[in-house]
């Protein structure tokens, strides 16, 4: 992970690095992802990621639906 971080690392300007790095936010993924968004609003390392966590909760909230 930490050699990871550094290839990562390389990818910015020493001032920014440290805001852009990040991990990812997925329970069972521990990829590191460096942050190329406006507004530094990034939570995920992949959108199959971002699915996955985001299906899960659907599914949590819709699990004892009465509809």
């Amino acid at each position: 992970m930490i050699s990871t971080r550094r290839t990562l690392a390389g990818a910015l300007p020493r001032r920014r690095r440290l805001l852009r790095l990040g991990l990812c936010g997925a329970p069972r993924c521990d990829r590191a992802y460096v942050d190329t968004s406006r507004n530094a609003g990034r939570q995920f390392c992949s959108t199959a990621c971002q699915n996955r966590v985001k299906a899960a909760a659907f599914r949590a909230r819709h699990t004892n639906d009465p509809t």
